[in-house]
């Protein structure tokens, strides 16, 4: 192998390292820079890539704009109670098919797994709406569960605003409990 095939080789292998962010890119555009010698092959394999992330962005803004639309044709048209039910669990599988799509890639997994769980809250708030009409202290079993879950996922993940959003939705519902109950 001459030394032309192993310089080659190695700016591969330092650029799939970027890719897949096994070194922070700092180090690796520090690599590439010193074995191109500052050539522009390096800056040509990156420019290649940015087609794939323009996709990846237009198919998060095309699943981030599914929400709203969803959410209007959900609240402002008479659908049935199953097919309202059929579209939020679409979204949700959408949103956690995205997800396992883009956590390699480290791509807007947060925005994903945010929407899933806001779409389960409304899933679930629709099912007991429907099911359990009135009924307050159901209500106020699925906000708890949804509020644990959210902490749970939270701490698994490491995803700290799920740990606040649960803590913090425990603490509206203790509190609306204790002004509801004097009022």
């Amino acid at each position: 192998m001459n030394q032309e095939t192993k310089k080659k080789v190695i700016i591969n292998e330092i650029e799939w390292w970027k890719e897949s962010h096994l070194l922070p890119e700092q180090y690796c555009n520090y690599l590439l820079a010193l074995y191109t010698e500052g050539n522009a092959d390096s800056q040509e394999t990156s420019s290649s890539k940015r087609p794939k992330k323009r996709f990846q962005g237009w198919l998060f803004s095309i699943i981030l704009l599914f929400l709203p639309v969803m959410l209007l044709v959900i609240y402002f048209t008479e659908l049935s109670f199953v097919l309202q039910m059929l579209l939020y669990s679409l979204f949700i599988l959408v949103c956690l098919g995205a997800v396992l799509f883009y956590i390699e890639k480290n791509f807007f997994v947060h925005g994903l797994l945010s929407m899933a769980a806001i779409c389960l809250l409304f899933l679930s708030y629709e099912a007991v709406s429907f099911y359990f009409p009135k009924n307050f202290l159901i209500l106020m079993i699925l906000l708890v569960f949804h509020c644990v879950l959210w902490i749970i996922a939270g701490f698994r993940l490491k995803i700290i605003y799920f740990k606040m959003a649960g803590f913090i939705g425990l603490v509206l519902i203790v509190v609306f409990n204790l002004f509801s109950i004097n009022v």
